[in-house]
């Protein structure tokens, strides 16, 4: 068995598809970790990028093997998911048969998802709401499910041989309701001794959660430990943003960086320990939010194992540029990482538009 995993470009969004092969090659799963860009600014910046998706999962899926995932509620990650899903409907072989299940994580009040999910869906999901109405009138209530409340370390998937296994380590960690980042669910998938994470925008505090709560840090480890190599989705497309300046890391010191910085090296460590690590980053070859920013590159690149040796990292992005320091952008400022100074934001040079990225990022593994 075998899988193959692909980060597509999606401008600034994501686009995460990762494909189980069984021994004779033959697809036996395809499942999709959000799927969106940014319209506003990006409009039909991924249109290829996500035809390459469609077409490759309609011309091999079969009944039940499709698993669509929704890490959190933002438009450059769910954005495609209507689409998609009305493609498969239309191209597929079985049709809307061949979902198995569509995840999505969306905060709001369960009884009001259990009242009348299509009308609860639509108004924090605009558009969304139609796909429940099609998963209700095919008599597939169980294979829509809403991640609305704090679930931990559950098997959404695992083929008959117990090789491959997908799951769902964690979402809704935080306590605010309203925070979509810090509730994003983290989806793992693991084959052999690969291990795949993808924990949507997931910030400082849902670190700093993950943390604090035994029960995600057990079942994190129970997927992680014994992993020779581990792809880590970067968190907000390597923002620094939600990192850091947050400061919900800190705990009852915000502003104290160097706790920040040790907090956070904590939890990079239980998500990548003792293995190779490859850091895999979606973001927009013109994204002027910075992404990924050089402070959260350095901080998943520079942990030590207890040997107190460097991790071998992998640092894989779809998008390309030259990074220049810009100060005080935004009005933060400045602060200290060790012995060196760097800003909290940072901008692509877009001054040559040709300069070539990558339109995606791709890795392929066996058990």
């Amino acid at each position: 068995m075998k899988a193959r995993f692909i980060m597509r470009y999606a401008g600034h969004g994501a686009l995460n598809h990762l494909t189980v092969l069984d021994d004779a090659d033959q697809v036996i799963r395809h499942i999709v970790v959000d799927a969106g860009t940014n319209a506003t600014y990006f409009p039909d910046v991924a249109e290829g990028e996500f035809e390459e998706v469609a077409g490759s999962i309609c011309a091999s899926a079969t009944r039940n093997s499709v698993d669509i995932c929704l890490t959190h509620a933002d438009e450059d990650h769910y954005s495609y998911i209507y689409r998609l899903v009305e493609y498969i409907k239309e191209h597929a072989q079985d049709h809307i048969d061949a979902i198995d299940h569509l995840y999505l994580t969306l905060l709001a009040d369960e009884t009001g998802f259990a009242n009348d999910p299509a009308r609860e869906v639509d108004r924090i999901v605009s558009g969304l709401g139609a796909l429940a109405n099609d998963f209700m009138q095919k008599n597939r209530e169980d294979r829509f499910r809403v991640l609305g409340e704090r679930e931990v370390d559950t098997t959404l998937w695992q083929d008959p041989s117990c090789c491959a296994t997908f799951k769902l380590a964690y979402t809704n960690l935080c306590a605010s309701r309203d925070d979509k980042n810090g509730n994003s669910s983290m989806f793992t998938f693991k084959l052999g001794s690969t291990v795949v994470l993808m924990p949507g925008d997931s910030t400082g505090e849902t670190f700093r959660n993950l943390l604090d709560d035994q029960d995600v840090r057990d079942g994190v480890t129970s997927t992680v430990s014994d992993a020779d190599k581990i792809i880590l989705v970067l968190p907000h497309h390597g923002s620094v943003h939600s990192l850091e300046a947050d400061g919900f890391l800190a705990g009852d010191d915000p502003d104290n960086h160097a706790i920040n910085a040790s907090r956070l090296h904590q939890a990079i460590t239980l998500l990548v320990p003792n293995a190779n690590a490859q850091l895999y980053v979606s973001a927009d070859h013109h994204d002027t939010n910075g992404h990924p920013h050089e402070w959260t590159l350095d901080q998943f690149s520079t942990v030590a194992t207890d040997s107190t040796e460097p991790m071998p990292i992998g640092f894989y992005r779809t998008n390309g540029g030259v990074y220049e320091e810009l100060v005080n952008f935004h009005g933060v400022g400045e602060f200290v990482v060790g012995a060196q100074e760097k800003c909290l934001w940072s901008t692509v040079n877009v001054s040559n538009p040709e300069e070539p990225f990558a339109q995606f990022v791709y890795d392929e593994f066996e058990d």
